[in-house]
């Protein structure tokens, strides 16, 4: 659960941490619930992290970061870190190779 094999810095728990609580209580109990009320998914991300630097056409630094999820984005969480953040503006786009999967 929450992106134990990941560097802190490239999940999503490093932002919008579970609760201490909610990790003794388990992933089964608790945690599975907690992280799709507050991430939006259910798990952290998956697989590798991507980092791209650049600059938008008006000339602004980028920053794009690619990763995988078990099931969409994890907006709730966008919207907990964009709060966080105000200065920043965030862009998200998602794709699903679950034909059936809805976002």
């Amino acid at each position: 659960m929450v992106g134990d094999d990941l560097p802190e810095d490239y999940c999503l728990n490093a932002l919008v941490p579970v609760p201490d609580e909610v990790v003794r209580a388990g992933y089964e109990c608790e945690g599975a619930e907690w992280c799709s009320n507050f991430w939006g998914v259910t798990d952290d991300v998956y697989m590798q992290v991507c980092r791209h630097n650049g600059y938008t056409r008006e000339g602004k630094p980028v920053i794009n970061y690619r990763f995988n999820t078990p099931e969409g984005s994890p907006t709730v969480w966008f919207r907990t870190v964009a709060k966080q953040f105000p200065h920043l503006e965030f862009e998200v786009t998602c794709f699903a190779t679950n034909k059936n999967f809805q976002i």
